[in-house]
């Protein structure tokens, strides 16, 4: 599973970005490797100011994920997922500028945990 993104895959690219705050934000995503089938995605971002803040996470329902794509030539299989950083889930967060870490990762329910992407975005107020 070392191969888990391969050419072609594209993870989450608001790395370095800078967010409004309160703000509905899409986030997409497409991985290529194989044995992807039973694998889930589970997002989460960790402010760096205050880490005892509650992190924004996303995971089960709140993750749109299709159920793997195999190219009959290659064997690559190909899972496409979305979601969204909804304004609840920042809208507390101070005036100021907010840096928050992130990871994207995929979790088989067995304890095999594979990190996909991780990054950093900031949050800050338009007003």
């Amino acid at each position: 599973m070392s191969t888990l993104l391969q050419p072609g895959s594209s993870a989450p690219v608001f790395s370095g970005s800078r967010l409004v705050r309160g703000d509905l934000t899409p986030v997409s995503f497409k991985i290529q490797g194989q044995k992807l089938d039973g694998l889930n995605a589970e997002f989460t971002a960790k402010r760096k100011d205050d880490p005892l803040a509650a992190p924004i996470i996303k995971t089960g329902s709140a993750i749109h994920q299709t159920d793997p794509a195999v190219d009959n030539q290659t064997k690559v299989e190909t899972v496409m997922g979305s979601f969204y950083i909804e304004p609840a889930d920042t809208e507390d967060f101070p005036d100021s500028e907010v840096e928050l870490s992130f990871v994207l990762k995929f979790s088989d329910g067995n304890g095999r945990v594979y990190t996909v992407v991780s990054g950093s975005f900031t949050v800050y107020s338009a007003g």
